[in-house]
């Protein structure tokens, strides 16, 4: 039985996303279905194939995990931030010359993610500029 991930969005819906602290292996799960008033209900033991994230960019950032996905992007790219107090991000992004094409400024909590549109952006090589309390960093990305 595995406890290797973590609910990282729809907690409390009935569709969730899960991070899995495990990777390139199988694994039984436990599903336990419990409702608002914290009674159970139906439980199934399901078994999952945990892979590699296709498309997943992480990097380290004043002690706070900051995922970019989908890569290559089509429509929308997503920050997912885990991070251990409330914190402003600012969200640049930067062509292969330098010009910024986007931003955004958020305040972000954790398990949060911040979206950016970018359907207007031609096919190529990006960079999501990110910068929370004065220190930044890059995430590389493309554009399909």
């Amino acid at each position: 039985m595995s406890s290797g991930g973590s609910i990282k969005t729809g907690a409390g819906t009935s569709t969730i996303t899960v991070k899995w602290n495990v990777k390139g292996s199988s694994e039984l799960v436990k599903v336990t279905e419990t409702s608002s008033t914290n009674c159970k209900g139906a439980e199934k033991s399901l078994a999952v194939n945990v892979q590699h994230s296709v498309g997943l960019n992480e990097v380290l950032l004043n002690n706070s995990r900051i995922s970019l996905f989908p890569n290559p992007v089509t429509d929308k790219v997503f920050l997912y931030f885990d991070v251990l107090k409330p914190v402003n991000a600012v969200v640049s992004v930067i062509n292969v010359l330098g010009q910024q094409v986007a931003s955004v400024n958020q305040s972000v909590l954790n398990n949060q993610s911040v979206g950016i549109n970018v359907p207007h952006l031609s096919r190529g090589i990006y960079y999501a500029v990110i910068t929370v309390d004065g220190e930044s960093k890059s995430i590389k990305f493309s554009v399909e």
